[in-house]
């Protein structure tokens, strides 16, 4: 198994401090045993292997190794009892045959990695495979041709430049250009405030009772622990990357004259920075390199303004209604929608962007519906409301009213009138309001919508959380939560598809936590926004995602 080395770059200022982190390679054992008719890999325990590191190896769930108490404290030299499982044997196979030239799939794997794993064309390996036409099936053995089976072409016959010129499309060009990229390099330009790390006292955190909270060095750390525990699993399954990290802490330019020295012009990936205006900046550079830039955090619509290699992750508000909007007309049709504000001038504008996304989307899928109602409330009342509930159809109330004290009494009102088919659209801060039960939310069967969300009764969501844990020993954020999914989908992009992996987002199938992926691209000339909004409701004292 070949090694793989991170290579983590911090800057700060004009200073650059380099680390590399070598991973630890674990060999599947070839030593069996049978208990009570079922099969076991017998595996010991080296220096630097977890866990969960042998479980991603043998591609069995972690909990069930756990189920034995002793593998919770891993001892060198250990024997671990782990399930016999098909693809495993399979996996090991192709390590040991490679002479011959075989290959046994996996699971996830595409013709497209396979023919790049082994630097062949995809149409020799059907030629030679056939059966590769009714697509790939785990544990299939595929032949790979050898040199001496490839089609050899003379020189003769190779197509001048100018001849491709004239059947290349245009965009297809650049593509032509590209040279063949082994090792990818990713920049993470986090605002990490190692300057500020010196505030840090161990001594005097028991004494004046501070947490990681108290320190802005703690803000974003768990992004990029998220981010590599990502990077690492992938990386055990062949993708060759290169992290870079760079410090940068404000909103100015003062940190990045790294950009004058090209620091950045060697990368295939650029997230960061955090900060607008400084992101800004480093778009400009990006697009200069034509290098894709991703902006974890910015709601700001003119972020991909023509920016056409920027990824905007967080939906704008126009999307976030269009989104909810869709949500009704296919969970409520006919229903009756009031759009309850105080007329301030956040809540007219969220209000009128609102008002018009449902409006078109009743419009559009059904005759003569959905009309929304906009109630004043503090023009109106309660009373003003009760006025315009109906009592054959379902009644959505969305409300963007934030204030605790009227949300506190709005929803005991309400409560008392949990017959009249009530469902209620709120804002995610009502959730931190201490004063408003739980209860009261099941009864009025209350929707919140946002860019982020995590089911913690998802199973994908525990296995994180478990492996995070014993990587880190603190509990994952939600800065390790988006860590882990951009670092999942893009590095998935980059593995599957190389640098033309902007032409293949719809293919991008991945296990993300807290958000979905849905990339839209309005004009060559602007870039991409993601356009999926979390919608989720309180069942049974939890929290369950609608949309996703």
């Amino acid at each position: 198994m070949k090694k793989i080395f991170f290579t983590l770059v911090i800057v700060l200022g004009m200073n650059i401090i380099s680390f590399s982190q070598e991973d630890v390679s674990i060999i599947i054992s070839k030593s069996f045993e049978t208990v009570n008719g079922q099969k076991f890999y017998l595996h010991k325990v080296e220096k630097g292997q977890t866990l969960y590191s042998i479980s991603k190896t043998y591609q069995v769930d972690v909990k069930i190794l756990e189920t034995d108490t002793h593998n919770l404290n891993l001892k060198i030299g250990q024997i671990l009892y782990i399930p016999y499982k098909q693809e495993n044997e399979a996996k090991y196979n192709t390590i040991e045959d490679s002479i011959n030239k075989t290959h046994i799939v996996l699971s996830k794997e595409t013709l497209y990695g396979i023919s790049k794993k082994y630097n062949v064309d995809e149409e020799d390996l059907i030629s030679l495979n056939p059966e590769l036409k009714e697509g790939l099936k785990i544990g299939m053995s595929i032949r790979i041709p050898s040199q001496n089976n490839v089609k050899s072409v003379g020189k003769s016959q190779l197509p001048k430049i100018k001849d491709i010129d004239k059947t290349v499309k245009p965009e297809e060009k650049k593509v032509l250009k590209q040279k063949t990229v082994d090792t990818f390099n990713i920049a993470l330009l986090i605002p990490l405030y190692l300057s500020s790390s010196k505030e840090i006292i161990i001594e005097n955190l028991q004494v004046e009772r501070k947490t990681a909270d108290n320190f802005k060095s703690f803000k974003y750390i768990q992004f990029y622990e998220g981010f590599m525990l990502v990077a690492d699993s992938l990386s055990k399954l062949g993708l060759k990357i290169k992290i870079y990290t760079f410090d940068v802490p404000e909103d100015s330019a003062i940190n990045l004259n790294f950009l004058k020295k090209n620091e950045l012009a060697k990368m295939d990936l650029i997230i960061g920075p955090f900060f607008y205006k400084a992101f800004k900046q480093v778009a400009e550079f990006a697009k200069s390199q034509d290098i894709p830039i991703i902006n974890p955090f910015s709601e700001r619509r003119n972020i991909i303004d023509n920016f056409p290699n920027v990824f905007k992750l967080i939906p704008s508000y126009q999307n976030q209604a269009n989104c909810i909007a869709k949500y009704l007309v296919d969970s409520f049709p006919n229903s009756n929608v009031l759009l309850i504000h105080n007329n301030k001038d956040v809540e007219k504008k969220k209000a009128e962007t609102i008002k018009k996304a449902v409006n078109e989307q009743y419009k559009q899928n059904i005759t003569n519906e959905g009309s929304v109602k906009e109630i004043i409330y503090n023009q109106v009342g309660f009373a003003g409301l009760q006025s315009k509930i109906s009592k054959n159809r379902d009644n959505i109330l969305i409300t963007l009213i934030e204030n605790e004290i009227f949300v506190t009494g709005f929803v005991s009102k309400l409560r008392n009138m949990s017959d009249q088919n009530l469902t209620l659209i709120a804002p995610i801060q009502w959730k931190s309001f201490d004063k408003i039960e739980s209860e009261y939310f099941l009864n009025l069967n209350t929707h919140f919508f946002e860019p982020s969300f995590v089911d913690y009764q998802d199973d994908a969501t525990k296995s994180f959380i478990l492996n995070f844990r014993e990587k880190f020993t603190v509990e994952p954020n939600e800065m390790a939560f988006t860590g882990h999914d951009i670092a999942l989908f893009f590095l998935s992009a980059l593995f599957q598809y190389g640098s033309d992996f902007k032409n293949h987002l719809s293919e991008i199938k991945v296990k993300t936590l807290q958000t979905n992926y849905n990339f839209e691209k309005l004009s060559d000339n602007n870039g991409f926004e993601n356009t999926f909004v979390n919608i989720y409701k309180m069942q049974n004292y939890k929290y369950i995602g609608e949309n996703k």
